[in-house]
């Protein structure tokens, strides 16, 4: 997630440690973007190439903006779930969001 990536995550990308070779940040762009969110993405991959990762850009201009945007969020769920094939991971337990739901809703009630 973008914001993040600008935030804490970005430190991470400071030594690397031999890790800018083997990972790459997907960016997914939409043609509409706003000019603030495009400069971000820009900036961004600026970044990230200068730490010596690869920055891969798929932009989305053909249908509707509704068409479009589903088309990136089914493009970033199929690139997630290859990954985790690729990986031997089975991507489907989220336990660690289960436990963050739980303890939440602790706290609500309490």
């Amino acid at each position: 997630m973008v914001p993040e990536l600008n935030h804490n995550e970005v430190v991470g990308w400071e030594n690397p440690r031999d890790l800018e070779s083997r990972s790459a940040v997907v960016m997914l762009r939409d043609a509409e973007d706003p000019d603030l969110v495009a400069l971000r993405l820009s900036l961004t991959a600026e970044y990230v190439r200068q730490q010596g990762a690869e920055v891969v850009v798929l932009e989305e201009e053909e249908g509707s903006r509704l068409a479009r945007i589903v088309s990136l969020v089914v493009l970033g769920d199929y690139l997630s779930l290859y990954l985790a094939m690729l990986n031997a991971v089975d991507p489907t337990p989220i336990a660690s969001i289960d436990w963050f739901k739980h303890r939440l809703a602790e706290s609500r009630n309490a």
